[in-house]
C-alpha cells in the first residue's frame, strides 16, 4: 500500500466540480514503502474499482484512516481514469475542515494505494485508490494537485520540477522487489502503450467489459446458489432430507 501527496492556489479550495490529478502515472523506484511503477492500466483498475465501489473516496488527516480512526475531514464522490493519471473530484470538505484548510495548517494532499487488491469473493481486481489524506509532508509534492490554499500555481495544475523524496506517514504494505502479492505483474512484463486519447478510451471501454462480464457471472453463481438452497429447503420440509447440509449433498452429488 502506497500513501503520497499534492496542492492548488486561490482561496480555500478549488470549486467542488473541479478535477485535480490525485495518482500520477510513473516509475517510482526509491519510494519508502517500496519501488514501484503506477501504470496508465493501475488507473484503470482504480477507477474501475472506485466505479464498483458503494462509497464515496474517504479525505482523512495526516493518514488517520491507516491506523483505525475513520473520521473524515471530506469527501470526493466521483474519479477519472486520464492517460496521466487518476484524477478526485475536489474534495467537499467537512466545516471543521474548511477553517483548517482556510488557516492554511494544511496544504497538502497524499493518496494511499495498493496495485494488487482482491474483491469480497476473493477475486483479482488490481490496483485500488482507499483514501486520501490531508498533510503537510507530501511524498508526491510535484507529480500531483494539491489543497486550494497552497502556493504554486492556480486550481488544476500542478507544479513543475523535479522529483523530490519528502516524507509522510508511515506505510502499511510496502510494495518491493521481494514476494510478489498474489496477482501482481510479471517482472519484466510491459503495459500497454497508450499513443492517444483513442486508444486509451478503448482500453477503458474493454475495461468496463471485462468487470461487467465478471460482475454477471458472479450474479448468475449468487443466484444459482440461491436455487439450490430452496431446493435443499424443500427436500428438508419434505422429510427427504435430515438437513440442509444433507440436501445440499444430495442435490449436488
Amino acid at each position: 500500500m502506497i500513501d503520497s501527496s499534492t496542492t492548488t492556489d486561490s482561496g480555500i479550495a478549488a470549486d467542488t466540480g473541479t478535477m485535480i490529478r490525485i495518482v500520477p502515472v510513473g516509475n517510482f523506484p526509491v519510494h519508502h514503502n517500496g519501488g514501484h511503477e503506477v501504470t496508465p492500466l493501475h488507473i484503470l483498475e482504480m477507477a474501475s474499482n472506485f466505479e464498483a465501489g458503494g462509497t464515496d473516496l474517504l479525505i482523512d488527516v495526516d493518514h488517520e484512516s491507516l491506523w483505525g480512526r475513520t473520521r473524515a475531514a471530506g469527501w470526493s464522490s466521483r474519479v477519472e481514469a486520464r492517460p496521466d493519471g487518476l484524477y478526485m473530484e475536489y474534495p467537499t470538505w467537512t466545516p471543521q475542515t474548511e477553517e483548517l484548510v482556510n488557516e492554511r495548517a494544511y496544504r497538502y494532499f497524499s493518496p494511499v494505494y495498493t496495485l494488487s487488491s482482491t474483491d469480497k469473493q476473493g477475486g483479482q481486481v488490481g490496483a485500488r485508490l482507499l483514501s486520501v489524506a490531508l498533510t503537510n509532508m507530501p511524498y508526491m509534492d510535484t507529480e500531483i494537485e494539491h489543497v486550494g490554499n497552497a502556493s504554486g500555481g492556480p486550481a488544476g495544475k500542478a507544479r513543475g520540477g523535479s522529483f523530490a523524496a519528502s516524507h509522510f506517514a508511515a506505510p502499511l504494505v510496502e510494495v518491493s522487489p521481494g514476494p510478489r502479492l498474489p496477482g501482481a505483474r510479471v517482472p519484466g512484463a510491459r503495459p500497454p502503450v497508450l499513443a492517444n486519447q483513442s486508444s486509451f478510451d478503448k482500453l477503458v471501454a474493454e475495461r468496463r467489459r471485462k468487470r461487467d462480464q465478471a460482475l454477471a457471472k458472479r450474479k448468475q453463481r449468487v443466484q444459482e446458489r440461491a436455487k439450490l438452497l430452496e431446493k435443499a429447503k424443500s427436500l428438508v420440509e419434505s422429510g427427504k432430507a435430515d438437513s440442509l447440509a444433507h440436501a445440499v449433498k444430495q442435490l449436488t452429488s
